[in-house]
């Protein structure tokens, strides 16, 4: 029998603070060597597209793929699911609603600020107000004793309004501002998320002593002078980053760390991953003045394991409908 679960259902049973302990087993169990990954995957239509991530991890493993469509123009958010398999005898476990793309993001981020950020880091550089940037801005707030966020955008209308509802919401100064280098000046967190083709933060940009450089956007938003400038580049995953593409922009050069491997500028073992650090593998920050850059991977197996963890939770506490596909 396979569990069905809606979207509210799983809503439930996950939330901010499950999420960070269940991607902290997840990157454990990627430095320990037990997690199958593969990068994701798009299908690219004229307007619309496909995407797909999968991978496994656990104990007992469990695979699985989340699936959902993707706007070529739009960063609408678009309805997706995920199936989760019991690798041992390939049973579908659970068919979910999956809106935990957000979730996600935001969870990782705050483990990076947890082990990288400097520990007295009080201000924040934001650039881009997109959908995910509230809830991963809070996330982060609630991993330092952050006084200040300075947000860029490019529409000045829409960095103000979410400069006041993301302060009333978190307690935190947030002032909208009307360049990067005003937004990131002297933070100690740097916080980049949009879609940018072209780069949005350089190197110069980055001014605050020992900054941490967070960013789930598009890879080509960090200039690759950035992570040259770095003392350390961290990725959740080497595989994924190795692997990314545009579907549309196939062969772009867009990706800075795929750009300097290949120019033998920044060799891809010179990068580290989360896990090396959550596993206590490697240090993480080593002084206040280290500058540190991580970028997220964008899911895999990571959503696997908030699946796998939704459906613990749900079956636990009878949500969903038992199905027989026959």
């Amino acid at each position: 029998m396979t569990l069905l679960l809606t979207r509210d259902e799983v809503r439930q049973v996950m939330d901010l603070p499950t999420a960070v302990q269940v991607l902290i087993e997840a990157a454990d169990a990627h430095a320990a060597g037990n997690v199958d990954a593969l990068p994701p995957a798009m299908l690219a239509m004229e307007s619309r597209g496909l995407r797909m991530v999968s991978g496994a991890v656990g104990a007992p493993k469990r695979m699985g793929v989340r699936v959902g469509p993707a706007g070529r123009f739009t960063t609408a958010t678009l309805p997706v699911t995920a199936n989760l398999y019991n690798e041992a005898d390939g049973q579908l476990l659970a068919s979910m609603a999956y809106p935990f793309g957000p979730l996600r993001i935001a969870a990782t981020l705050a483990i990076a600020t947890r082990t990288m950020a400097r520990p007295d880091a009080a201000s924040i550089g934001l650039i881009g107000s997109g959908s995910n940037a509230a809830l991963t801005l809070s996330a982060i707030v609630a991993e330092r004793s952050i006084k200040e966020v300075r947000i860029f955008s490019r529409a000045e209308a829409g960095r103000t309004a979410f400069a006041e509802k993301v302060s009333a919401e978190l307690g935190v100064s947030v002032v909208p501002v009307s360049s990067v280098a005003h937004a990131t000046e002297g933070a100690e967190i740097v916080l980049v998320g949009t879609p940018s083709i072209e780069p949005v933060l350089h190197a110069d940009h980055v001014t605050g002593e020992g900054a941490l450089v967070l960013s789930y956007g598009r890879p080509s938003e960090v200039d690759h002078s950035v992570h040259l400038a770095a003392d350390r580049v961290v990725v959740g995953s080497k595989l994924h980053e190795q692997g990314w593409y545009d579907a549309w922009r196939r062969n772009d050069g867009s990706h800075p760390l795929m750009r300097l491997a290949e120019e033998d500028r920044l060799g891809w073992d010179a990068v580290q991953e989360l896990g090396d650090i959550t596993s206590g593998r490697i240090p993480s920050r080593t002084s206040d003045q280290e500058l540190i850059v991580f970028k997220d991977s964008e899911g895999g197996f990571w959503d696997i394991a908030i699946a796998s963890a939704v459906y613990e939770r749900a079956r636990a506490r009878g949500l969903g409908t038992e199905f027989d596909f026959g």
